[in-house]
Formats: structure tokens, C-alpha cells, sequence
């Protein structure tokens, strides 16, 4: 029996400056990692560090416990939203992991690829 990697979702982006997008994202391993309330504002910080980074509208966002929704619209031709997403998770998933690494936080043997 072969081992494939996970199957991951593959979406072609059509942008044109200015329309609003719909976007979700998941956790790791659709992990509960926003169930903590300090975990759930430090990410609303990096979101709005984020807009104010790149020029996009924030139309509305909810945090769940294992996934955000948020409705943006880019200003900004060169903030497509490839990089509105790099701009916030990139630096909210280093800010976490490193206070995750610094308190030896139990999530983090969770987040061990056991492959």
C-alpha cells in the first residue's frame, strides 16, 4: 500500500483590484488553536497590522475555534491577495510558535509531522 501525501485544495485566484473575496483558512490539522482567547486578539492584531501592511478592506471576519473566515477587498494592485495572506499568517504563525517554543507548550508536540 503507497502512502500519498494529503490531498490539499487547489483553487485558481481571479483578482481584479477592488472586489471583495471571501476567504477561509484551517489550522493545521484543522487543530483548535484559536480556542484560546489570547491566540484569537493576537490574531485580530496581525490582521490589522496586516490591512494596514498591504491597503486592503476588512469587510467582517469571524475567528472559529479551527478556521477564519474573512471578507476583504484588495485596494492595491500590488497586494493581490497571495500576498495579504503571506503578510498575516506568515508572521501571526512565527509570533505564536516562538511564544509556543519560549513556554514549552504541550500543543506544540501536536504540530510534529509524524511522518
Amino acid at each position: 500500500m503507497s502512502s500519498s501525501p494529503p490531498h490539499r485544495k487547489t483553487r485558481r485566484r481571479f483578482e481584479n483590484p477592488g472586489d471583495a473575496r471571501f476567504l477561509t483558512f484551517s489550522c493545521y490539522r484543522r487543530l483548535r488553536l484559536f480556542d484560546n482567547d489570547r491566540i484569537k486578539d493576537a490574531f485580530v492584531e496581525e490582521l490589522e497590522r496586516a490591512r494596514e501592511a498591504t491597503g486592503f478592506l476588512l469587510l467582517g471576519y469571524v475567528v472559529m475555534p479551527e478556521h477564519v473566515h474573512a471578507v476583504v477587498a484588495p485596494r492595491l494592485p500590488e497586494s493581490p491577495i497571495s500576498k495579504v495572506l503571506r503578510v498575516l499568517k506568515g508572521p501571526f504563525a512565527h509570533r505564536v510558535l516562538e511564544r509556543w517554543e519560549e513556554l514549552r507548550a504541550p500543543v506544540l508536540a501536536k504540530l510534529v509531522d509524524a511522518s
